[in-house]
């Protein structure tokens, strides 16, 4: 075993006694494939902007979807407790909780589908707002009737 001048480790050995070159370990990943990560990297990030961003319907449906879960969440451990309202849930996970779940599933399936089809972006993020309301709707019929 001998070392050359870059740094690699010559070994010579095999059937032919050919020289086997071990890089270090702390080599990083090979420029052109940097390069091929962060053009993938800025597709997704451009997919984001024209889905999400450009279109305002989805966008309304997005800001609309964050605004209600902070409302129902505000509800859920803020009022909730306070009128002393005992709700037993699947896994003691809140209604808040699951519309969240489904939030984030179908802004993922939103996003990549949004490219083949619009419709079904504005179809999956508009559910997402009415579960939302309905979630928020379920609680203050809660906090109405019993509390």
């Amino acid at each position: 075993m001998e070392s050359n001048a870059a740094g690699a480790i010559e070994h010579r050995g095999g059937v032919d006694g050919e020289i086997s070159r071990f890089r270090p370990v702390t080599d990083s990943a090979h420029p052109l494939q940097k390069k091929h990560m962060k053009i993938k990297i800025m597709g997704v990030i451009n997919l984001i902007k024209k889905a999400l961003i450009a279109d305002k319907p989805n966008l309304i449906f997005v800001i609309s979807s964050i605004v209600l879960w902070i409302v129902a969440y505000s509800l859920w451990v803020f009022v909730i407790p306070v009128k002393n309202i005992f709700l037993y849930t699947p896994l003691s996970y809140g209604p808040h909780i699951y519309v969240l779940v489904i939030f984030v599933l179908h802004l993922i399936v939103s996003i990549y589908s949004y490219d083949k089809d619009s419709k079904i972006s504005h179809l999956l993020l508009g559910s997402v707002a009415f579960f939302n309301f309905m979630t928020v709707v379920l609680l203050l019929v809660y906090i109405i009737n019993y509390g």
